[in-house]
């Protein structure tokens, strides 16, 4: 009789050590999930930079949603400081990726049109004319 309760206590202390985690280490875990979403996009945009193509939506697609997957079942174990986040993650991450791909990216030369004055290689976009038009300088 001792055998089996001392057994049952083993496999209870098991499955409770399994079951949860602790705040840092769910924080800790999101931000390796964070990060291997971006690392794992920005290899798409490469991918795409390489063939000189559009980026696969797939590619993006498949990153965003392991994402999605991670992040939940992260916090469906329990013990993290925050699980409504996901998406603000998201938004940064997106955010971070867009200015990479910008300022690896091709880049306006004197006399190219621009909107800001990152568009131009100089950095700097200036109003010509008339007719007013912004123009790298």
């Amino acid at each position: 009789m001792t055998t089996v309760r001392a057994l049952m206590l083993v496999i209870a202390a098991s499955l409770v050590a399994h079951a949860a985690q602790t705040g840092p280490q769910c924080q800790s875990a999101q931000l390796k999930a964070a990060s291997r979403r971006a690392s794992k996009e920005l290899a798409c945009y490469a991918a795409a930079a390489r063939k000189a193509a559009f980026v696969d939506p797939d590619c993006v697609d498949k990153v965003v949603q392991k994402f999605t997957d991670d992040y939940q079942k992260l916090s469906d174990k329990g013990g993290c400081f925050r699980t409504n986040a996901a998406a603000t993650i998201a938004q940064s991450i997106d955010q971070m990726l867009a200015t990479v791909a910008k300022f690896t990216g091709p880049c306006g030369a004197s006399g190219d049109f621009c909107n800001v004055g990152s568009d131009c290689c100089s950095n700097s976009c200036i109003m010509l004319g008339p007719p007013f038009f912004p123009f790298c300088s």
